[in-house]
């Protein structure tokens, strides 16, 4: 039983001092190395270090400032993806791959507007709801790419994945931040 109670103890501030190592790292480093550290813990790793390393306010840039670089970029290519798709499906005669088309044309058109739903709620640190939106946007290339395949479906899914790495730090430092002050 004391094991157990002091388990209980010790877990809340292993955590604690996880989170607190996080939002360190995120505090000290800057350009480059913030690039990398931040990008290092995405699956996509050169996807992330390029697309950050080829934004100007990544040099000066933190965090928050990243997620919504990434979150832009997803969502430019998004609103071009729809554009692409939409020219597609009005080309198209062939009826199966009409559906297809119209299907993806369909998610994608719901995924710009919570897109920036997501980008806005980034801006304004609302990381919940960010959260929230750009999941449900990465869904779209997904279920997209089971009916229509193209190379935009799966860059689009991993810049949404990156994003939503980004926004799951930027909430739990947030967290540990309102929790951890007197």
């Amino acid at each position: 039983m004391a094991a157990i109670f002091r388990s209980l103890l010790v877990f809340p501030l292993l955590l604690a001092l996880f989170f607190h190592q996080i939002s360190a790292s995120y505090v000290t480093e800057t350009g480059t190395d913030l690039i990398r550290t931040t990008c290092n813990q995405t699956y996509f790793y050169d996807l992330c270090v390029s697309c950050l390393e080829s934004d100007p306010r990544s040099s000066t840039g933190n965090l928050n400032v990243f997620a919504e670089i990434i979150t832009e970029l997803a969502l430019s290519n998004m609103t071009d993806i729809t554009t692409y798709i939409s020219e597609l499906y009005n080309k198209t005669t062939e009826p199966v791959m009409k559906e297809r088309l119209r299907i993806c044309l369909a998610l994608y058109q719901d995924g710009v507007p919570t897109l920036k739903k997501g980008l806005t709620s980034l801006k304004d640190k609302n990381y919940d709801d960010a959260l929230g939106y750009v999941a449900s946007a990465e869904g779209d290339p997904v279920n997209c790419g089971n009916q229509f395949s193209d190379p935009r479906n799966e860059k689009l899914d991993q810049l949404c994945r990156i994003a939503i790495t980004m926004i799951k730090n930027l909430g739990h430092i947030e967290k540990f931040t309102i929790t951890s002050s007197p």
